[in-house]
This record gives C-alpha cells, structure tokens and sequence, in this order.
C-alpha cells in the first residue's frame, strides 16, 4: 500500500472537511475527507503490478469553485529478490551426505517466508522445499558418485521476482582407504596373515 495526501485551500484560507474524490485513469477508486489543516489523505491498496495515474477532485460548493490536483503518477512493481547458495563441503565421499542451503531475501532485506525454492543439478529439477520463517532453505541427502553442479531457483509470486542461485559444483568421490598388517614374532607356514582395510569416512564391505 501507499498514501496519496495533499492539502486543499482557497484564496482565503484552508478547507476544511472538504469532501474529495480520488481518481485513477480519470476513474474514481475511493474518496478522502479534509482535516483541521485542510489535510487529506488516502490509502491504496496495490494488489497487482500496474501503473497508477491519480490525482484529487473537489467539486465545490455553494461559496467555492471546484478544483482538481495535478497528477501523480505511481508505479507499482515486484520486489526484485536475491539468493544465497552454500554447501557444507565440495568434495564428498562415499557414505556422507551434502547439505545445501541459503536465505531468500527481497531488495529491502525482508527475509522471503512460505516460499518455494526448487534445487536443480544441471537444468534438471531434483527436489524443492519451502523457507521457514527466516527466509532459510536447506536440502541434505546422499548422492551417487560423481559430479554435481547444483542451483536452486525462486519462482517469485504475485509481489516478488523470480530468481536464479549461483552454481555450486560438489564431486561425490570414492573415499580413500588404507591397508594395515599386524605380523606375530614368528611366522610359519600355513598361517594366515590378519590385513585390515579401513576407511577413515566409515565402514564399508570391500568387493
């Protein structure tokens, strides 16, 4: 919503409870009363992107000739949006999630609730989610090996823009293992040797 004000005076003076019309593209949408000081005002409601071209009527009375403002013109537009986009890690391995998240904000630092942000790796949509009362996203799940360049994208809705995240790339690699022996003082034939193979990013069974 904005205000649309002025004052209405004579050559004699203020006006007061002066009864106005309030008209957008010469169409009235409301009317305003003056005050005290000659004041008025009027609330309008912006429910849709448009242009308004308003301006203030008096029609006069039986001591006062009839006047009109000039015109104000007001447009009324989306707010542009903007996205934050990280990952706990770049490089992840086998068995370990990946957590992305970020905040939604407007232009005015506004944190975006209730709204739906869409995760994509590459151009294809993996999965989506809704920012809580702080604006915040977050996805955390396991991937398969490889490659990734995620990005997460806001459609906007009827007052706010869409937009695009950054790209984030993320590889989900094999992870690293190690081989550790322990050897008796004495060896003979036939034993058997214990070898263990560890990972340092949880167990695993090796094929």
């Amino acid at each position: 919503t904005f205000i649309f004000s002025g004052i209405v005076s004579s050559d004699y003076g203020i006006m007061e409870n002066a009864t106005l019309k309030i008209m957008n593209n010469n169409e009235i949408i409301g009317t305003a009363y003056t005050n005290s000081l000659g004041e008025y005002s009027r609330e309008i409601e912006c429910n849709n992107v448009s242009e308004y071209n308003l301006k203030a009527v008096y029609e006069g009375n039986s001591t006062h000739y009839s006047s009109n403002s000039s015109y104000v013109n007001v447009i009324s537009r989306k707010l542009n949006t903007n996205i934050t986009i990280n990952t706990n890690k770049n490089t992840v391995y086998y068995s370990q999630t990946v957590t992305i998240n970020g905040v939604l904000k407007d232009e005015l630092g506004n944190k975006i609730s209730g709204a739906i942000v869409k995760l994509y790796n590459d151009n294809t949509q993996v999965t989506s989610s809704t920012t809580n009362n702080n604006g915040e996203y977050s996805f955390t799940r396991n991937w398969s090996l490889g490659s990734y360049s995620f990005k997460v994208v806001y459609d906007g809705d009827s007052t706010h823009t869409g937009i695009t995240s950054s790209t984030k790339n993320v590889t989900m690699s094999k992870a690293p293992t190690s081989i550790s022996t322990t050897l008796p003082d004495e060896i003979h034939a036939g034993d058997i040797l214990p070898i263990k193979v560890v990972s340092s990013y949880g167990s695993f069974n090796p094929s």
